[in-house]
């Protein structure tokens, strides 16, 4: 048997270990790098040869295969060391970060790649392809392979996918589990492990049949139930979509927590409510939303009501912060932050003074309210980030009596929660890169 080799400058068999079996991209460039460095070249002159000729030899491999993070890093370390012009008898001081350099010469950087993001990159421009081009000779050999009854990122319910014998769990290098049930038939499939009325995984059945080790390996976060029931395909295409316009946004300048607006999570023991409130002109009347969530952005309540009068933009804001903290009280929570996006109605009630406005009376109602918690914080945040309490404001038009949902969201707003969701899981993702 063939144990070694390349086709097209790519090797044809891929051994377990993938750091040995591509650790010729390394060779290539070290032997690259290390003819250059007896040349006087400027710093203009490395960063051009950085760019055109050591982070393309990689490019070709990275389509197709996602290398290790630690050949990444060591690549990296390579490049770096060249361009600050360290040498094997002398070192240098090395003035900034790789990950800075890394950035856009707009905020300070190089617009050097990091390799490891930008292998993930490409091969998530692969799988665009796949989604986009379906009946390419690619899409038609890689789809008889590995998903023949399905199509790319669709998510099943698990009933053709066995329990025993099938790779379907997130764990290498065998995907599979390492014991049988013990009180479930050998030939059992996967949807039996879930709880269709929760829409979620039945945890106590998955931990009294599998090791402890095999039962850890469910990740039964609201989230991965979330997309695990709700992920259709068109819901799929929005959520690719949303990937790619944060990873064209990264790569556009420094991803910071700070600079993205998105609904944060609270700590551990505390509740976030966010509120909003819309007017509609022409009913002459204003709409108020209001909901709240833990720490891994389980919904708790959700609020959605109508007030048969007309006001004010900063006035429908206060009221919306009332009715938040009437339910708050309603339903006993007493760590509370309380989140909206108008700035004036947070600085008002983040401010101990009365005031004289239109909607005074609503912020000291808020505030005598706020006195019988045990914590309380005001935060302000981006319309974006509160796409959920606005889209609840908006369902409340023609509402004649006031709407509560418990620990869930209505149908019509499902789709706004997953986004939410992913996009705070993949921003932190990218930001912890």
């Amino acid at each position: 048997m063939v144990q070694s080799g390349k086709y097209l400058g790519m090797p044809y068999l891929v051994r377990r270990s993938k750091k040995e079996v591509f650790d010729y991209l390394k060779d290539r460039i070290l032997k690259r790098v290390n003819g250059w460095k007896e040349k006087k070249l400027f710093a203009t002159g490395r960063e051009v040869l950085i760019k055109a000729v050591v982070q393309s030899i990689s490019t070709y491999v990275m389509n197709c295969f996602q290398l290790p993070n630690s050949l990444c890093l060591e690549i990296d370390a390579i490049v770096s060391r060249y361009w600050w012009g360290q040498r094997e008898d002398t070192r240098k001081i090395y003035w900034k970060k790789w990950d800075f350099l890394c950035s856009q010469k707009r905020v300070g950087g190089l617009g050097f790649r990091c390799l490891k993001d930008f292998n993930i990159a490409m091969l998530a421009k692969q799988g665009w392809q796949l989604l986009k081009y379906p009946n390419t000779l690619l899409g038609q050999l890689l789809k008889a392979k590995y998903f023949p009854h399905t199509s790319f990122l669709e998510v099943g319910c698990g009933e053709c996918i066995r329990i025993v014998g099938d790779k379907w769990i997130h764990k290498p290098t065998a995907f599979q589990v390492i014991a049988p049930p013990i009180n479930l038939p050998a030939e059992s499939n996967v949807s039996l492990l879930i709880d269709r009325d929760r829409t979620c995984w039945n945890e106590n059945l998955i931990r009294s049949n599998f090791l402890p080790m095999d039962a850890e390996v469910w990740n039964l976060s609201p989230l991965r139930n979330l997309v695990l029931f709700y992920g259709d395909e068109s819901n799929l295409s929005l959520i690719v979509a949303l990937c790619w316009g944060i990873w064209q946004r990264r790569n556009q300048g420094p991803l910071l927590r700070d600079r993205v607006v998105r609904w944060y999570a609270p700590a551990e023991g505390w509740f976030k409510i966010n509120f909003d409130g819309v007017r509609f002109k022409e009913l002459q009347t204003v709409g108020v939303g209001v909901i709240i969530r833990n720490l891994i952005g389980e919904v708790m309540a959700a609020m959605s009501k109508q007030l048969p009068f007309w006001i004010d933009a900063d006035c429908a804001e206060a009221f919306a912060a009332a009715k938040a903290i009437e339910l708050v009280k309603d339903l006993g929570f007493y760590d509370i932050i309380l989140e909206g996006d108008s700035l004036d109605i947070v600085k008002a009630l983040r401010e101990d003074v009365k005031l004289l406005s239109e909607y005074g009376h609503l912020v000291s109602q808020v505030a005598a309210a706020s006195q019988l918690l045990r914590c309380f914080q005001v935060c302000h945040v981006g319309r974006m980030g509160n796409m959920l309490a606005h889209g609840l404001a908006r369902m409340a038009r023609g509402l004649d009596h006031q709407l509560v949902w418990m620990e869930e969201v209505p149908q019509a707003l499902l789709e706004v929660l997953l986004l939410m969701l992913f996009v705070n899981v993949f921003c932190f993702c990218l930001v912890s890169i």
